[in-house]
């Protein structure tokens, strides 16, 4: 630690930075108290109160002993009503479930760069903890024939799940699947957007975004995502548009 005063070669004191800073906060601290009002200055500023609360207690006392004694009480037209409102209120709360009220997704946010699709999730509500997972069992159900699941690259969580899959038979035909819980906090995925071109398109009902690429083999790779009741589905592959919607369809 550097000492707070050193001799210069002309023989001058110097003092340190910290030494300073450390003697101005001391000198600041010390007019701040003084500035402060004394005891006789508290005094008058806030005399003693003890007689008013005397006073108060009186009063309170002398009110009780007037109130009349306890009786059968009528509810008057206006309370009633009142408290009609609030009953139908909670009622209307408590039985609606839909999405009004509970957790849900809004909408999907789809946003452009030059190089990549950016999607999150516009979210509203309080979650409820089970919206919050993926149901028991929920997994892509159809595999094609000749595909085996690549595990060494595959996940599985309560809230979320990717899998990988090769075909046996020519390993350069893969595809995946992503599922996960949408969560309040939101996720961003991002999708290539350099060479893709994306449309929408209907599947089973739902309105899914299916984007189109070329590889440099010549085969084509396609980007298959939707939301559904809160969960975000995404299948990717360079299989045949008619597999990937296959694939799609069978996940539940």
């Amino acid at each position: 630690m550097p000492n707070p005063t050193s001799p210069d070669p002309r023989g001058r004191t110097l003092v340190a930075f910290d030494t300073l800073l450390t003697l101005a906060l001391q000198e600041q601290t010390c007019r701040d108290l003084d500035a402060l009002p004394g005891p006789d200055e508290l005094a008058r500023l806030y005399p003693d109160t003890a007689r008013w609360d005397k006073r108060l207690r009186r009063a309170l006392r002398d009110r009780r002993r007037a109130r009349p004694p306890a009786g059968p009480r009528r509810m008057t037209l206006r309370r009633l009503a009142l408290v009609m409102a609030v009953l139908v209120l909670l009622m209307t709360c408590a039985l609606a479930t839909s999405a009004e009220v509970r957790y849900a997704v809004r909408q999907a946010v789809l946003q452009w760069t030059d190089r990549e699709l950016r999607l999150t999730y516009a979210t509203e509500g309080a979650p409820d903890p089970a919206a919050l997972t993926l149901p028991e069992g929920f997994s892509d159900h159809y595999v094609p024939e000749g595909f085996v699941m690549d595990e060494e690259n595959s996940l599985d969580y309560t809230d979320f799940f990717f899998h990988a899959y090769y075909d046996s038979e020519n390993p350069y035909n893969t595809y995946s699947v992503t599922c996960y819980a949408i969560q309040p906090t939101g996720q961003i995925e991002t999708f290539d957007n350099e060479h893709t071109v994306y449309e929408t398109i209907d599947l089973h009902g739902i309105e899914a975004t299916l984007g189109t690429s070329s590889n440099f083999d010549g085969s084509t790779s396609y980007y298959l995502f939707w939301e559904e009741d809160g969960i975000h589905y995404t299948v990717h592959g360079n299989l045949m548009l008619e597999t990937i919607v296959e694939i799609a369809n069978g996940i539940s």
